[in-house]
């Protein structure tokens, strides 16, 4: 009786991490496609050129490529419950500071 309530609390607790890792996948995607959608917006906005909305575009795959070595080491050395978290709120704050500026320089930087 006690092995099974454990294992069905272990089963809860899996999909809750399940659910909540499903939940940060479909914000990334959504992130990552939330520029595209305000594209020509953002053009007139700030002035800019179909070349640098491009880079703008791209700014996302410049930073995970460039990261992916030195995160991979956090990972081996602290962990990956920790360096996800840490990593998940960096990019939530950036995220939330990509609307608030008032520059190409400031959303590329963000992104």
């Amino acid at each position: 009786m006690i092995a099974s309530a454990t294992a069905s609390r272990i089963d809860g607790r899996r999909w809750a991490v399940v659910a909540l890792l499903f939940l940060a996948v479909l914000v990334n995607y959504v992130d990552r496609g939330n520029l595209s959608v305000v594209a020509v917006p953002l053009m007139k906005d700030f002035g800019i050129g179909a070349d640098s909305m491009g880079i703008l575009l791209s700014a996302f795959f410049f930073t995970y490529t460039a990261l992916q070595i030195p995160v991979g080491y956090i990972v081996d050395r602290f962990g990956l419950k920790w360096t996800y978290a840490a990593a998940f709120l960096i990019w939530s704050l950036a995220s939330a500071a990509v609307g608030m500026a008032s520059s190409f320089g400031q959303v590329l930087a963000f992104r």
